[in-house]
This record gives C-alpha cells, structure tokens and sequence, in this order.
C-alpha cells in the first residue's frame, strides 16, 4: 500500500542575483557566489525510525521512497522548478550547449557483424537521436538501411539496448528500452524482409536473447514488478517463445521458487547443441549449468554450483565448452569443459593467469583472441585452440588507448576490432586472423584534434601506502599553476573494467572540460575489477573505505602537484561511482568546489531493499549484518550529512529510475538542504531530475546534450570559469 507523507508548505522559491557591479570580476565574469537559492521546505518525520538488530536509525526523509504518492511529486515539482531557475540565470550556458552539439555531430558506426552474405551495423550519421541499422554486402557499402528505431517513438527514446543473431542470420532478436529503461521489450526482424515480425514480449530485464531453432530463450521477473519499478526484483525466470505464438503460451524453462534472490540467464552455443544456464545472487560471480539440447533431457548439469566465482561463456566445438573464469585465477584465465566430465577436477586449462587481467576472450576463426587489460591499456593475443600462442597483434601504432570490443565469427578468419582512447572515439579496424594484420575500416572525424592533447599515467600513494594507477588528460604545453579547472571522474565499472575511452561519461564532459583548459583524470581505485578480483575485494564490504580513500589521494595528489586546486575541482560519479562522489563529498567537503553524484547509490542501509540492488551485497554487505552495519553507517552518504559548509552539489537522477530507485537522490538532496550552512552566499544544493526511467545517456542524445550542458555549465560557473566560446 502506498504511504502519503505528511507534508508541509513550500516556501517562496527564490533566485536573487547580485548587482552586476558587485558580481563581477576582472574578466566581466558573473562569479558563483552571487547567486542565492531558497530551498522549498521539505517535511522531515522525526518518528520514522529503522532498527538493525542492537542499533536505531532516524530516516526523516523515508516518504520520500514512494515516489508516486502526491506529495512525492509536489516536492520533485518544486525542486525542479528551483533548478530551473538556477540554470536560466547560468550566462552563456548556450554555448555550451552549440558546443556539445558541435562534437556530437559526427558519424558514428558500430562494429560490423558478419552473417550469410552481409554484413550489419548500426550508424549514427550525427545527431541522431538514436543509431539506425544498415546492411551492406561489402564492407565499404552501399548500405541498405534495415530498422530506425528513431521511428518508434516521438521524441526518440526508444534505443535498442541488445540484439542477437539467429543461428542462420535471418532473423535479429532486439532488445528495446524506453528512456534507458531496464525493462525491456523483445522484437524480431526478419533481416530478408526488413520488418518486424508481430513476435511482443514484454517486461523482459537481466535478460539474454539465446536462439534455439523456431524461437528463444529469455528471462524476466513476475509481471506485477514492472508497474512498481521501485520494488524489489524476486523470482526471476527463464523462459521459451516459439515464434508465431503469444508470450503468455511461453514455456517457463527454469524458475527457483526457494531462492527469490537468483537471477537466470540463458546463451546457446553457436551449433545450437548446448543451452548455457547462468545464475547470479551477486554481482561478481554466478553458476553455471548446461543442457543438451539434442536429448530432449529437460534437467540442467551443474558445471560449477557455487557464485564466489565468475564464468563467462566464450563459446564451444563438439562436446567442448569454452569459459574464461577467475576461479581460481584472480585476474582470469579461460578453461575448457567437457560435458562428458564437467566437473572442476576434469577442466583443462587452455589459457592460465597472467599478469594482466584477461578481460574478454573470442573464439573466432577457430583461433582463440585474448583481450588483456593492464593499467586500462589493451594487449590482444592470438592462440590456437589448444593455447599455443600464435601472436600478438601490434596495437603499438594505434596511439595509446584500449580496446572495446571485437567482433568476428567462428568459421571467418576475418574480425572487427574498436579501439579508443580518453583524446579519440572508437576507430575501427579490421583484423586479418590469418596473420594478425590490422587495416583501418572507419576512422571517425570530428572537431576535437586529438593531437592537441595528452595523456600521462602516473602512480601515487593511497592513505594506506598502496600504489593507485591514475590516468589525467590534459592539453600539450599547459602550464601547471593550481588554477586550472579540473575533473576527477569516478566510473560506474557495472559492466567492463575500467579502460582508456573516448566520452566515458556518455556526457561529452571530458572534451569540453580539456577546452577550457582543464584536466581531467580517472583513477583505478580499489573496488573495481581493473587489477583482478583482490583489488576489487579490497575495495568491497568490509574494505569499502578504501575505494574512498584512494578517491581522496586522487584529489589530493592533483592538487599538490598543481594541476588543479581545492577552489578549482570538480568530481562526478553515476551509479556506484555515484556513491563514491557521495561518500567523498560528505567526508571531505573541503576538498571540492563542484560535486554531481548521479543516479548514485546513497542510502546504504536500504539500497538491497529496491530494484535489483541485492545483487550488489557481494560489493557493500547488508545492513541487517550487525558486524557490517557499522561499516555501512559510518561511509552511507546519506547517513553521514552533518551541518558543514558543502561545495555546490547538482544531484542527479531519473523520475522512474528501476536500476537504482530515485529515492536515493531525493532523500540525500534534502538532507544536503536541511544541514548545508546557509552564510550570506553559500554553494547550491540542486537535484535534476530527468522525467525516463534510466540514465540520460541511455535515453536520447537530445537528453544527454542538454544534461551534459547542465553539468558543464554548473561545474565552470561555480568553479569562476568564464565560457571559452
């Protein structure tokens, strides 16, 4: 049942600028401290009260997690309307936008897939709102446009998320996402034909597409959760659609009705003899399962039945199934399984641990491609199905940078591999997997000369004394005084390990920032996968702390070497990075003048109580833990706001966010408001609120130009940084 919160009058909402005479420095620039902002009043329920076994916590904002009751919505009303007025008083934020406009209109493509006699991607030709899908029968054209998802909706929110071949390459299994959505909706297009087939399956999440003849695989939760996006996600299942029926005849293939925590998904292998079974009650490690699909036996074999170990299905030949692992590899190595014997005394080793993390392997050409990550850099090696190397491809005279992705088949001795860096995007090459040889397909041009810029990677010492790897950009020449305005970026690492790439933001923030002759910096802070599985626990439950302090050292290192200041940076964060912005801006307020955690985890004793945040108890613990409680409640953002004078803050998140619930903003927001010390001038506390369901960067690129606008212009206004267009 929905609670409604007792609410009290909004006060007048103001935004009072100062005279220009007074608000002015020596450059004619409207300085940060001249512009005031009232709060709207928010209710706080002194009686709502949490117990975690012997201790009792007061959540005076907890009517703030209903988020469609009235008096949610008046509060999110009126403090949007406080931003609103804020940003319409930020000068000649309009060049901001005309410049992220400019860098965004270029062409962007996707790597090629190869299946039968064409080969597909996806094109962006500039501004488009979302990538439209080509097919071509040579790769440099002509392109024959197949499906515009731009076409499935008015204002262009609608992405495809996913997409999965059909075994034979006539069919394309998409995933589609409204306003980057986690809740999907499964399509096919007949690629003969160019349209979609009147196949709907509707309220997918965590979920694979795997083919299997005349239909596929796929895994969703019970129908009920997708109207509350808040609630939390139990019972996930896997199912099979047969192509031509209606989803509600779908057979449930796998459903755990004991364990409501367990996430199920399903790949097949390329011959389609083995489903693929994966199981998941945290974030860094699952099970995994197989079935034999040519016996008609409906059981699942267990290959491995634990979930402190991560398995990830490269791919198969006859009875062979092919698994990079870090069982017992704490940066990685790939494993071969025969489903004669599957169990772990029976593995082969065909790849073991090296000294870098093995981020990805490909089974290609019947040739293994090894993607290797040290420092965010990419090696890729070569080796034959038995783990002899063949050799290492020269990625020396692409520049620094990493590697995204490759893509390739395995009977086609012909790939596809991205390759990007924090100063160029993605450029495409194609890999001869016969001799190694790389040839440029598609090299993007646009108006940011790589060459004006560098990238150093340094080393410096945490509060602990454990070396932290940092990589900063910044323009050729710059002269290191202290004043330049700076970025120091905390990833969301949800998906991949931290690596050198273009825009990591999805915001554009780094090349307008490196404008202005900022720099900008991201460190491989404990807690993320970047240096194998002890760094990442280093960095995770008990040891969180660490992931914070490393953060700290980050600022604080730029700042004692001059490449910034305490009055000049800047630190943003989505997701978990996100939390780390949070943790950082409540424990070390002094050391910012800029602060936007979006669509951050905030709240750390309730976050597994919403969405899919249980899958994260591996990373954080839970608050029901009496022995980790203590360590939550002394880092939780949310729990450790204290009346301070805080930098400016732009939270941000979306209305209906169903990854990491908007209640984690709304909550934290006011409590910022309630305790930030309100001198004559004090520093903003903002929240933006995007009305989607996800990240804006998921969304559109119409969204994600007039949030990245937002975040500039608050950074460079707050930070006395004139506009340099």
């Amino acid at each position: 049942m929905v609670k409604h919160a007792c609410w009290m009058g909004i006060a007048v909402l103001a935004l009072i600028s100062c005279t220009e005479q007074e608000g002015t420095n020596a450059h004619n620039l409207v300085r940060a401290n001249t512009i005031i902002v009232q709060y709207p009043e928010t209710y706080q329920d002194s009686t709502e009260v949490s117990f975690f076994e012997s201790s009792k916590v007061v959540d005076p904002f907890r009517w703030l997690e209903y988020e469609y009751s009235p008096s949610v919505t008046y509060w999110t009303k009126s403090q949007q309307s406080l931003t609103r007025k804020y940003f319409d008083s930020l000068p000649d934020k309009w060049l901001i936008e005309q410049r992220l406009r400019d860098l965004w209109n270029y062409e962007r493509r996707s790597l090629l897939e190869k299946k039968g006699a064409y080969y597909y991607q996806f094109m962006n030709r500039g501004l488009q709102e979302q990538a439209v899908f080509y097919r071509s029968q040579a790769i440099e054209g002509p392109f024959e446009q197949l499906f515009d998802p731009n076409q499935l909706s008015d204002d262009g929110s609608v992405s495809v998320s996913d997409h999965t071949f059909s075994a034979d390459g006539r069919l394309l299994g998409l995933q589609l996402a409204k306003s980057g959505s986690d809740w999907k909706t499964i399509r096919v297009l007949d690629l003969r034909t160019g349209r979609l087939l009147p196949d709907v399956i509707e309220e997918v999440k965590h979920s694979a597409i795997a083919w299997d003849k005349e239909g596929f695989y796929y895994s969703r939760y019970p129908s009920a959760q997708h109207y509350d996006r808040s609630a939390k996600n139990e019972f996930h299942q896997l199912f099979y659609h047969r192509l031509g029926t209606s989803q509600s005849e779908d057979e449930v293939i796998f459903a755990d009705r004991i364990f409501p925590e367990r996430n199920a998904r399903a790949v097949t292998s390329v011959d389609q003899r083995f489903l693929i079974l994966q199981l998941f009650e945290n974030s860094h490690g699952n099970a995994i399962y197989f079935r034999n699909l040519t016996t008609g036996n409906p059981e699942f074999t267990p290959i491995y039945s634990f979930f402190d170990e991560q398995f990830d299905f490269v791919g198969g030949y006859g009875n062979k199934l092919l698994f990079r692992t870090t069982h017992q590899a704490d940066k990685g190595r790939l494993v071969q399984v025969s489903t004669s014997n599957p169990g772990a005394p029976y593995w082969e080793e065909i790849l073991p641990e090296g000294r870098s993390l093995l981020d990805q392997v490909y089974l290609y050409g019947n040739k293994l491609i090894a993607h290797y990550l040290e420092a965010g850099k990419s090696r890729v090696i070569v080796y034959s199905l038995s783990g002899e190397q063949l050799y290492e491809v020269d990625l020396q005279p692409l520049g620094l940078g990493a590697v995204s992705r490759i893509t390739g088949n395995p009977e086609n001795n012909e790939a596809f591999m991205g390759y990007s860096s924090y100063n160029f995007p993605e450029r495409i090459y194609r890999l001869n997997l016969n001799n190694g040889v790389l040839e440029p397909y598609f090299l993007p041009e646009l108006d940011f000369d790589p060459a004006d810029y560098e990238i150093k990677q340094v080393a410096f010492d945490s509060y602990d004394g454990v070396s932290v790897n940092m990589s900063i950009v910044h323009r050729k020449g710059l002269r290191l005084t202290g004043n330049n305005p700076g970025l120091l970026l905390a990833l969301d690492e949800e998906l991949s390990p931290p690596k050198l790439q273009f825009n990591p933001t999805g915001l554009q923030l780094m090349p307008i920032m490196l404008e202005h002759n900022g720099v900008c910096a991201i460190a491989q802070i404990r807690g993320q996968e970047g240096n194998g599985r002890r760094w990442l626990r280093a960095g995770s439950g008990k040891n969180k702390q660490n992931s914070f302090d490393d953060f700290q050292a980050a600022a604080e290192y730029l700042i004692a070497n001059k490449y910034t200041s305490s009055e000049k940076l800047a630190i943003y964060g989505q997701g978990r990075g996100g939390l780390v912005v949070g943790a950082c801006l409540t424990q070390r307020p002094d050391l910012y003048r800029a602060t936007i955690p979006a669509n951050g985890l905030l709240d750390m004793l309730r976050y597994q109580r919403f969405a899919g945040g249980w899958l994260w108890k591996d990373l954080y613990g839970e608050s029901t833990d009496e022995e980790l409680f203590s360590f939550l409640y002394a880092y939780s953002p949310l729990h450790n706001v204290v009346e301070a004078n805080y930098p400016a803050t732009l939270v941000m998140t979306a209305e209906h966010d169903d990854r990491i619930v908007p209640a984690h903003s709304y909550k934290f927001t006011a409590a910022l408001q309630a305790l930030q010390n309100k001198t004559e001038a004090y520093p903003p506390i903002l929240i933006r609120v995007e009305n989607g369901a996800g990240p804006v960067q998921k969304s559109s690129l119409s969204k994600a130009i007039t949030s990245g606008t937002q975040v500039l212009s608050f950074i460079l206004f707050n930070s006395d940084e004139a506009i340099a267009y």
